[in-house]
């Protein structure tokens, strides 16, 4: 396969300068800066648990699928957001009520690794709960997450309730089969709140028909439409920031002329807001010559832009597959050419006459754009710059089935 002249591959970072390092080039000129605006944020390390890392250094988060770690991590990037929950860890304090039920905190190891996990043993069948009241905005969405264990119940539910107009957001629903006794489940729920509900009750356990134990650790309920990363709390609510990762490469790292920008990608949400890209420009707000491939406004849809001297060129979009997976995606540019690629297939082309940039154009990559608008929200696994100069399309080809199947 062809060498690329830019490869971030998430694997080092620098916890002073806040700088994720690709791999080439090796110069460290295509380093990007990561900025969470001196926020403190967790990732889950590489033996699967949650540990925080200080303000501004890059989390290089790994997958856990059915308590099995990846064995690789991506770079993980997220929107601002904010705990409402002002104990998230423990049950007893800071508004949670309970009905037959009794909390045993610090019983069992945490998804940190800690004894910081709580046993909840229920006493009645047939009216048990563990819950919370929050204050709410009408029509709004939220979501509500947490993480369980089983214990000896044969079933685990959890309930969302509209105090103000006395009704069920979303009734008592099962999510017992997601659950496991030998590893932690995150369980989560997004609801929007109806007219005029100003006040809501989250129960991460609800009447389930039976007695017996479960464990449970880490409850968050923010205002977004998916769950992002643990935020803790312990006596009041915390934000995370929203991050930026800016600043690789320069004129030497980029062909403006023509060039293939692939990247590997998965999201937590079909949407969450905006356009959500990684960028190749000159650095200019002006945002006339740019690259860009990523997420629409659209749910569910990869697209790819190409601006020459504010004139677009292509834009070309594929909604065939679900965003919340990891997707290998790649832009093809030169001059009467644009193709843009998902998992081994070519979804969408453009051959018409079209221009790209003139030399020396192109000089910097960014996960936005250079105004700091459209910041990419993903959990980055690969991003590879290639130039095509002296490459036939034949060959071309090739590569870009290589890269992306």
């Amino acid at each position: 396969m062809e060498q690329p002249s830019f490869a971030l591959i998430p694997s080092g970072y620098n916890k002073t300068t806040a700088l994720v390092y690709s791999v080439i080039p090796e110069s460290g000129v295509g380093d990007l800066t990561l900025d969470r605006s001196q926020n403190t944020a967790t990732r889950i390390n590489k033996d699967g648990l949650i540990e925080s890392v200080l303000a501004d250094v890059p989390r290089l988060n790994y997958e856990v699928t059915n308590g099995v770690v990846d064995s690789c991590p991506h770079l993980l990037l997220e929107m601002n957001s904010t705990n409402m929950v002002v104990q998230s860890n423990n049950f007893t304090t800071g508004g949670w009520g309970v009905l037959n039920v009794s909390v045993t905190s610090n019983n069992t190891t945490s998804p940190e690794g800690k004894i910081n996990a709580s046993k909840v043993t229920t006493t009645s069948a047939s009216s048990h709960s563990l819950y919370l009241n929050l204050t709410t905005t009408a029509s709004t969405v939220y979501t509500f997450s947490f993480f369980a264990k089983r214990g000896t119940m044969t079933d685990l539910k959890y309930r969302v309730y509209d105090l103000s107009n006395s009704g069920d957001i979303i009734a008592p629903t099962s999510y017992y089969s997601q659950t496991s006794n030998q590893y932690w489940q995150r369980i989560s729920v997004s609801f929007t709140t109806p007219s005029g509900c100003t006040s809501a009750r989250v129960y991460p356990v609800s009447n389930s028909g039976d007695t017996g134990t479960m464990f449970l650790y880490g409850c968050q309920v923010e205002e977004v439409n998916h769950a992002t990363s643990y935020i803790p709390t312990s006596g009041s609510t915390q934000s995370r920031a929203s991050e930026s990762c800016t600043g690789a490469g320069d004129v030497n790292t980029f062909n403006s002329v023509e060039g293939i920008l692939y990247a590997e990608l998965k999201r937590e949400a079909t949407l969450d807001s905006g356009f959500r890209r990684i960028v190749i420009d000159n650095g200019n707000s002006n945002l006339q010559n740019t690259v860009r491939l990523g997420y629409s406004s659209t749910s569910n849809e990869i697209k790819a832009v190409v601006k020459v001297a504010n004139v677009e060129q292509c834009a070309l979009v594929f909604a065939g597959l679900s965003v919340t997976e990891f997707r290998k995606m790649a832009l093809l540019y030169k001059p009467n050419q644009f193709e843009l690629w998902v998992d081994g297939f070519k979804r969408q082309e453009l051959t018409t006459t079209s221009i790209t940039f003139p030399d020396n154009t192109l000089n910097n990559l960014s996960f936005e754009q250079a105004t700091g608008a459209d910041k990419l929200r993903a959990k980055v696994k690969d991003v590879r710059y290639y130039d095509t100069d002296g490459m036939s399309n034949t060959e071309i080809t090739n590569l870009l089935t290589q890269l992306t199947q």
